[in-house]
């Protein structure tokens, strides 16, 4: 009994401390989100009374920030290719109508060269194969 409230009493101080250093560390904005999940662990391990076992407790909520801290990174990861998609899906959609663009703009001059020499163009009167050359 006496170690296990040994053992206690020293993860509750060690999470003490190591919340107070991460809080210096975020009053200094050099806190990172790791840092920020752990302290808010190491805080609430901290307000467990220090006759339970504090060790199991903390390593508990270890875990919960870990997989908490994983699963935003997995969303910010989530995000930024949904961003980069839709980015890169942009880019292509110009690039489709710029293309678009030019290509009617290369049909128009077809067209507006090769007009005059159309079939439809053709007087009703003159047979099709002969054609006026312009």
């Amino acid at each position: 009994l006496l170690n296990a409230t040994r053992q206690s009493a020293i993860a509750a101080l060690t999470a003490g401390l190591q919340a107070k250093n991460a809080n210096v560390a975020a009053r200094m904005g050099a806190a990172t989100q790791q840092t920020a999940a752990q302290a808010a662990t190491q805080t609430s391990a901290t307000r467990q009374s220090a006759a339970q076992t504090a060790t199991q407790a903390s390593s508990v909520q270890s875990a919960q920030a870990r997989q908490a801290a994983q699963e935003g990174k997995a969303k910010a990861a989530a995000q930024a290719a949904t961003q980069a998609g839709s980015a890169t899906q942009a880019k292509g959609r110009e690039a489709a109508q710029a293309q678009q663009v030019a290509g009617q703009q290369a049909s128009q001059e077809k067209t507006g060269i090769h007009k005059r020499v159309s079939l439809r163009n053709v007087p009703k009167g003159r047979a099709r194969g002969t054609l006026d050359k312009v």
